[in-house]
């Protein structure tokens, strides 16, 4: 995605990536900086700052060490990137709903960027 197609989908609520797994789509290494650019912006509406923020979480969770990658397409400089993006807007994760990110990535990557995993009755497990 580019940038004016961000600008867009992020004011629109019936302008989806794919009406689930948004996060899985725009979360790629190329994206990096409109997905920072973007989830800094308080001008969208609800929802579409926790998919980006997801999404960051995405990229590093696809270019971690830690993860299984049959392809080996993971890219150290894109987990280190989203990791540095993460570690910058930590308080985001304090002002969005954090149920959007998967619980499958939540346990790689909060221990990347320093984040404890809150315990939940019900959520979003999203089983890889």
């Amino acid at each position: 995605m580019d940038k004016e197609l961000f600008e867009k989908w992020i004011h629109d609520a019936d302008l989806t990536v794919l009406s689930q797994d948004e996060d899985l789509i725009i979360g790629t290494g190329e994206n990096l900086n409109l997905l920072e650019e973007f989830l800094q912006r308080r001008d969208a509406i609800p929802g579409k700052r926790e998919v980006l923020l997801s999404a960051i979480c995405v990229v590093l969770y696809d270019n971690s060490p830690d993860v299984e990658d049959p392809d080996d397409s993971r890219s150290p400089e894109f987990a280190a990137k989203a990791e540095e993006i993460l570690r910058r807007n930590i308080e985001a994760f304090n002002e969005l709903n954090e149920d959007y990110i998967c619980d499958y990535i939540k346990k790689v990557v909060y221990p990347v960027i320093g984040r404890p995993i809150e315990k939940r009755e019900k959520g979003l497990g999203c089983e890889p």
